[in-house]
């Protein structure tokens, strides 16, 4: 694999994915959400780069692009007649540049290998994560041993929620890490062991931490991911499935003995060790609900715009956490239905070509081959962040965002390596010309002007939490934390 333009840029990725997995801040000026949305922007930022200089293949498929031409073109519309267009196309360039950047990555191509090392090095910073939370609860402990600080419990996030988005896409990843491990001859059985036994625990400690920080949605979600794989594919999923809900004992386990410990040690207000926490909970999710079902109502072709939800009076927050209702509110029912109909559709393509890799001959579900396991790995990421996001803002935050990005690019790949594994020939593809991607190029970049506009008129950067609170205004993150400005 020679390296180019779009390998760069995905390198890139991945090390953005793995950093805010790990909680690292990057400058700690203000508030790691936007410091994350700031790396959002120079990211898709540059992909007119790998546009202009970079082979990009499509499918050949009338329906994907009749869907997205919908999408991209009613978006545009709603943009445009909402009542405030700077805002509007800000997020309306956010998120086709989102799908632009799926596009590119149609044939990637990455290795089985490439695929587990990468999964290994997010691991990694899950490790560092959990290395850095039990040494600040030794700290708290060693400091003032009558409470816990609760930040450090999600250290690296303005919310708790923003971690429970990671931890839902990255904590299947560790099955492929293990597999891969596992599969390497050249390393000695003592130090597979003990790099298998390090990852495992780590990442049974970040679970505990979503029992901790009482992350329903996140809870919810994965363990409905392993069901309806498991009722999928069957024995095929013996493999995958085991591992996976082991892990979720192991975590659950860990998190029992951590309330233990932490209610000997430490004065503490409920099993969820801090109570404060709560209030990140998902109280006044049916009012938010009835908002966006209202503004589709009044506003069922274009929508209200792209950003617009947090405008209406009725609003608290600037997301309905849904991400059906938040589409069809701000995008209009035409493109929501498009994206979505697209999205399901690739799913069940990527669902069915894991059923014909499971019943293909010499299948172990014992020892099943690293290219399966990545499939069914990356298919629990994919439903249990779909199903997430039906009680949470998981494709808002820009964390999640870049997250959920990395996880579609790899099972673009995987959906390929699975064919390769099988012999079966490779979907057709069409070479974009040139003319298009001078087109879409200047379209991004032309797309960039609200974006700096926005950025400028928002002035986030001179408040804090105390003033915002004393002024009475809305903390309803969207794109910046400060959402309504």
């Amino acid at each position: 694999m020679t390296l180019s333009v779009k390998h760069v840029w995905l390198a890139l990725l991945v090390m953005a994915v793995a950093l805010i997995a790990g909680g690292i801040d990057f400058h700690k000026s203000l508030y790691s959400y936007n410091d994350y949305r700031y790396l959002e922007i120079v990211l898709l930022a540059s992909l007119p780069i790998i546009i202009l200089f970079s082979r990009i293949s499509v499918p050949d498929s009338r329906f994907v692009f009749f869907a997205l031409v919908i999408f991209f073109g009613f978006g545009l519309f709603s943009a445009l007649f909402s009542a405030y267009q700077i805002k509007s196309l800000t997020g309306y360039w956010l998120i086709i540049n989102l799908v632009i950047a799926v596009v590119c990555f149609y044939r990637v191509n990455l290795s089985a290998f490439s695929i587990a090392a990468i999964a290994s090095l997010i691991i990694s910073c899950v490790l560092v994560y959990i290395c850095v939370y039990y040494l600040d609860f030794v700290l708290d402990i060693i400091e003032n041993k009558t409470t816990i600080k609760r930040n450090s419990m999600f250290h690296g996030f303005d919310n708790p929620r923003f971690l429970n988005h990671i931890q839902t896409l990255c904590i299947p990843l560790m099955i492929i890490a293990v597999k891969f491990i596992s599969d390497n001859r050249t390393l000695s059985i003592s130090f597979k062991k003990f790099i298998k036994t390090v990852f495992y625990f780590s990442t049974a400690s970040y679970i505990a931490l979503i029992f901790l920080t009482a992350g329903r949605g996140s809870i919810v979600s994965s363990l409905l991911a392993i069901f309806i794989l498991w009722l999928i594919l069957g024995k095929s999923f013996t493999y995958t499935g085991k591992q996976i809900c082991l892990l979720w004992l192991t975590g659950l386990l860990i998190y029992f003995l951590q309330v233990t410990l932490y209610q000997s040690i430490v004065n503490v207000d409920s099993p969820a060790i801090a109570h404060d926490i709560q209030k990140f909970s998902g109280s006044g999710r049916v009012e938010l609900w009835s908002v966006a079902i209202e503004q589709i109502r009044l506003n069922p072709v274009i929508g209200i715009g792209p950003l617009m939800f947090g405008n209406s009076a009725q609003a608290f927050l600037n997301s309905p956490h849904n991400s059906v209702l938040w589409l069809a509110a701000e995008w209009g029912l035409i493109a929501s239905m498009s994206i979505l109909s697209l999205l399901a559709y690739l799913l069940i393509l990527f669902i069915n070509r894991l059923r014909q890799a499971t019943t293909y001959q010499n299948y172990d579900s014992k020892d099943p081959t690293l290219t399966l396991v990545i499939g069914q790995t990356l298919g629990l990421c994919l439903i249990g962040g779909s199903i997430h996001s039906l009680v949470s803002g998981i494709y808002i935050v820009p964390s999640s965002q870049l997250a959920a990005l990395l996880v579609l690019i790899l099972a673009l790949s995987s959906y390929q390596n699975l064919a390769n594994e099988m012999k079966l020939a490779a979907p057709i593809s069409l070479q974009v010309n040139p003319g298009i991607k001078i087109f879409a190029t200047l379209l991004l970049l032309l797309l960039l002007i609200p974006v700096y506009q926005y950025h400028k008129a928002s002035e986030w950067g001179k408040y804090d939490m105390e003033d915002i609170h004393s002024e009475g205004d809305i903390i309803a993150p969207a794109y910046w934390l400060q959402g309504d400005r």
